[in-house]
């Protein structure tokens, strides 16, 4: 079954493979850790500490399959000040 999981990468254990279209790393939610395996396209803005959410489906492992991964950029949903402007969207 497919779902949608928000959350912050974990500063242990990030794998970024470019050239392969390929990520691995640990989602850190309010409810607890996620092993991620991502296959696609990695978004400049990747990196651990990044609110990220990701769509995929559990595997037999129990390691989160993802084919979406989306970071979330919240200096575009500051205003000048600093201060968040309402709700923050999702980037790319």
């Amino acid at each position: 079954m497919r779902a949608r999981v928000h959350g912050v990468v974990c500063p242990d254990g990030v794998e970024i493979d470019r050239a392969e279209l390929r990520a691995s790393f640990v989602l850190v939610g309010t409810t607890g850790r996620l092993s991620v395996d991502y296959r696609g396209p990695v978004p400049d803005l990747f990196q651990s500490g990044r609110e990220v959410v990701i769509e995929g489906a559990m595997n037999e492992r129990g390691v989160f399959e993802a084919d979406v991964l989306m970071t979330k950029c919240s200096s575009k949903y500051e205003g000048h000040n600093g201060v968040e402007l309402g709700e923050p969207g999702l980037g790319s």
